[in-house]
C-alpha cells in the first residue's frame, strides 16, 4: 500500500472492529505493511499490529528503526499482492514469501512458536555441571523412549537428551513434543535406524537446540548425504538448528575415531583410551562402572533418565579417594 487510501477495507474494518471491542495493541489484528517506497511504510492503521514491512524500493531513507522484520529493494513487488495475499517477512534472511506453499506457511508458524517459548534458564542445583574432584568436566545425558521420561531426566538434572527414535510412530511423536516443551535449550542426539524424512522434521523442530542425529555405522556416508538432501527440501532458505551427525556403535570398531565423527558407544563396545574422549558419548548401565569410565577418559555418560542424579553424584566422587 502507497498510503491509507489503499489499505484493503476489509483490514480497515477489522483494525475498526478492534478498537471498539477495547483489545488491547498485542491482540490486536496482524498485517504486512507492502508498499513502493520507505515513507509510505510509515503509515499507521489504527486497530492493527504492524508485524512486517516489505518495501519495493531499495531507497530506505526515511526508514525508522523497530522491532518489526523489513525487507527493501524487492522489484514488481506491488504488481504481486493484493488485499488478501498471505506474505511472509524474513527479516533474518532478507526474505519475503508471497503466497507460501503449505510447507513454506507451517514451517514459519513452527519458528514464531518456538520463538513465543520462553527459553527456560536452567539455574537449579541439579542443573551444574558434573565435576570429578580433580575438575574433569563430564556431561551425563539421558536417553528417553517415552513421554514422561523427559520430566524425569530434565528434574534430575540431565546436560542433554537421546531420544530414541527406533519406535512406534506414535509414541516418537509425543517424545519428541515433551523434548520441545520440556528440554528448551539443551542438546538434543536422535538415535535412528535410518533416515527418512519423518526423522529430518523431528530434527528441524528443536529450533532452539543443537540437534545431533546418530545414525548405525554401515552406509554411515550415504545415510549423512540422504539426510542433507532431506534438509534442503524440507528446510528450504529458513533457518534450521545445529545439524550434526555421529554414530551409534554396537562394536568395538574404531574407524570414527580417525575421521573425528561423534559416537554413541553401546554397553557392549569398549571404551578404553582417551583418544574417544572427545566425541564418545558411552553408554552406562550399572552405576559401578562410572569411575572406571571417567578415569579411562569418558567425557559423556549416557544412563537411564532415573540414573541422571545418580550418575553425577558419582563423577563428584571421582578422585576424592586418590590420595593428593
Amino acid at each position: 500500500m502507497a498510503g491509507v487510501n489503499r489499505v484493503s477495507p476489509t483490514l480497515l474494518q477489522q483494525g475498526i472492529g478492534a478498537l471498539r471491542r477495547g483489545l488491547t495493541p498485542v491482540d490486536y489484528p496482524q498485517a504486512v505493511i507492502v508498499c513502493d517506497s520507505a515513507a509510505a511504510a510509515a503509515v499507521s492503521i489504527p486497530g492493527i499490529r504492524i508485524i512486517g514491512t516489505a518495501i519495493e524500493s531499495d531507497n530506505d531513507a526515511g526508514l525508522g528503526e523497530g522491532d518489526v522484520p523489513c525487507v527493501i529493494g524487492l522489484p514488481d513487488l506491488m504488481q504481486s499482492v493484493s488485499g488478501d495475499t498471505i506474505v511472509i517477512v524474513d527479516g533474518t534472511e532478507g526474505l519475503v514469501h508471497i503466497d507460501p506453499d503449505l510447507q513454506t506457511l507451517l514451517r514459519y508458524q513452527q519458528i514464531e512458536r518456538e520463538h513465543k517459548m520462553p527459553k527456560r534458564v536452567y539455574l537449579e542445583h541439579e542443573h551444574l555441571s558434573a565435576r570429578t574432584a580433580t575438575g574433569e568436566i563430564v556431561r551425563v545425558i539421558a536417553q528417553v523412549a517415552e513421554p514422561h521420561e523427559v520430566d524425569v531426566a530434565i528434574n534430575a538434572g540431565a546436560d542433554g537428551l537421546v531420544v530414541d527414535m527406533r519406535g512406534q510412530a506414535e509414541t516418537v511423536d509425543a517424545v519428541a513434543a515433551a523434548v520441545q516443551e520440556s528440554a528448551v535449550g539443551k542438546p538434543i542426539a536422535l538415535l535412528a535406524h535410518e533416515v527418512t524424512g519423518e526423522l529430518i522434521r523431528t530434527a528441524l523442530g528443536f529450533v532452539w537446540s543443537e540437534v545431533l542425529v546418530l545414525l548405525p555405522p554401515d552406509g554411515f556416508w550415504e545415510q549423512v548425504q540422504a539426510a542433507m538432501d532431506l534438509v534442503e527440501i524440507a528446510r528450504g532458505p529458513m533457518y534450521c538448528p545445529r545439524l550434526g551427525f555421529g554414530v551409534w556403535n554396537k562394536t568395538d570398531e574404531t574407524w570414527h575415531k580417525e575421521q573425528d565423527i561423534p559416537v554413541m558407544l553401546e554397553p557392549s563396545a569398549t571404551f578404553c583410551d582417551e583418544k574417544q574422549s572427545k566425541n564418545a558419548m558411552v553408554a552406562v548401565r550399572e552405576i559401578d562402572r562410572i569411575a572406571a569410565l571417567v578415569k579411562a577418559g569418558a567425557r559423556s555418560l549416557l544412563v537411564r533418565p532415573e540414573m541422571v542424579a545418580a550418575a553425577k553424584n558419582m563423577v563428584r566422587m571421582v578422585g576424592l579417594e586418590e590420595p593428593e
